[in-house]
């Protein structure tokens, strides 16, 4: 994946214990000649001194001395929900792109004032929407813009799992995160967005409950909500996250796609690992040449690389600040 004779400078925010960054971000660039991990940051001295160790590059504790560095062309933010906004505005004033795990924000207020400094310091800024990138989302819009099911008229991304609470000191456990809608509802919209072709909706309804079998794990927020959604070009859509189910710890969760078109109709789930299903003129094929599960499959290592290509080559990335912004009021909507 080279895109040009110098790789993109990136440092890793928030890669000083187990999570997004040091699971998943971490290793995906270690795929990539797009990009150069050059350093790590966190408040964490001893995590982030392992990792800094593990990838041999050097570590900071000061975000500002990360941003000071002119060799750092961008910022891969992995940190807690509640602290993406002023850090992302903070890089954008130091002239850094910026890649931010969803959500960017947790409020209409914080994306609104993230979207001016975005473009008052003319940076690339991308949020991380992975499961678009996967090999699954890719082919079954590859059918629907192969009109092999005519114009979609609606479509339904449905999650159903388990809840593992957080650590008990966890912000997530209050209001004030924005709950679970907010802090992993992006993916599942994000996901209805791509597959639909649009990049906004109206919310027209939707229900939110609070269903916790362990009351000491209650959290102040909702672990289940739907809302549905009016698309500009008048299709419809609906997006269900289900954290209720009383599945054990490690049982797979679920999550069920359907798009519905003037011609037939595309059906998966992640749990049966099965073809997509396509009901083509009251026929049902359930064969496809495209593969829709792929061990190689790398989302996070893709999402980077367009990351890298799109401040290369000075275009808008899919999941830029617009869209980016309409997800998170799609998100922000349904639990009001």
């Amino acid at each position: 994946m080279s895109l040009c004779s110098k790789p993109l400078r990136l440092a890793v925010i928030g890669a000083g214990r187990l999570n997004i960054a040091t699971g998943s971000h971490l290793p995906a660039i270690k795929k990539l000649s797009s990009v150069k991990l050059v350093a790590l940051c966190d408040i964490r001295e001893d995590g982030v001194k392992e990792q800094a160790l593990q990838y041999g590059v050097p570590y900071y504790t000061d975000y500002e001395e990360v941003l000071e560095n002119k060799e750092i062309d961008a910022v891969d933010i992995c940190t807690p929900d509640h602290v993406h906004c002023e850090q992302i505005i903070k890089a954008a004033k130091y002239g850094k792109h910026v890649f931010c795990e969803k959500p960017f924000a947790i409020s209409m207020q914080e994306a609104a004032a993230i979207k001016d400094a975005i473009k008052a310091n003319n940076v690339t800024f991308m949020s991380g929407h992975h499961m678009r990138f996967t090999t699954m989302c890719r082919n079954i819009r590859e059918a629907i813009t192969e009109g092999t099911i005519g114009n979609v008229v609606f479509g339904k991304v449905i999650y159903k799992g388990a809840f593992f609470p957080y650590e008990k000191n966890s912000l997530y456990y209050k209001k004030a995160s924005g709950g679970q809608f907010v802090h992993n509802g992006p993916h599942y919209v994000d996901k209805l967005f791509y597959l639909m072709g649009q990049t906004k909706a109206e919310t027209t309804f939707s229900r939110t409950k609070s269903v916790y079998a362990d009351k000491n794990d209650s959290m102040e927020t909702a672990n289940f909500t739907s809302v549905m959604l009016k698309f500009p070009n008048g299709a419809t859509g609906y997006v269900e996250q289900n954290l209720t189910i009383l599945n054990p710890r490690g049982y797979p969760t679920k999550e069920d796609i359907l798009i519905v078109g003037t011609k037939g109709v595309i059906q998966w789930n992640t749990l049966d690992n099965a073809p997509v299903v396509k009901y083509l003129n009251g026929k049902v094929f359930i064969s496809d040449p495209r593969p829709m599960m792929d061990v190689s499959d790398d989302p996070y290592a893709s999402e980077l690389n367009h990351f890298a290509e799109c401040v290369f080559k000075g275009k808008s990335p899919e999941t830029d600040i617009e869209l980016s912004y309409n997800v998170l009021d799609v998100c922000l909507r349904a639990i009001a």
